[in-house]
């Protein structure tokens, strides 16, 4: 098991939007990690291509059992299928997410 934690950002006086994360070993070792720059964006969809990087990577390096760990509830909610995403623009790469989760 590793757990995979991500972080999107977007500074108040811009528009642009990047992101990262750390996988970690069940010890809490870090295994590797990852920063990126993505355009121009919201919040939303800078902690939704963090998790879906994020959960790329994980997949890429062979990994099945997986924590997810973010700082935003909306994220969580919607990549759960707690929240419904039908008025969201971000609709499609939620989607996306949704399947790495399921791991197709």
């Amino acid at each position: 098991m590793v757990e995979l934690c991500t972080d999107g950002s977007r500074p108040h006086d811009s528009h642009e939007i990047g992101g990262g994360g750390v996988l970690r070993d069940r010890d809490g070792r870090w295994l590797t990690g990852f920063a990126a720059f993505w355009g121009v964006g919201d919040v939303l969809m800078s902690e939704l291509r963090a998790l879906h990087e994020g959960l790329k990577l994980v997949w890429d390096l062979g990994y099945r059992r997986v924590v997810c760990r973010s700082d935003c509830m909306e994220l969580v909610g919607l990549v759960t299928g707690v929240q419904e995403v039908d008025q969201y623009w971000q609709r499609d790469l939620i989607q996306q997410v949704r399947e790495l989760i399921r791991g197709n």
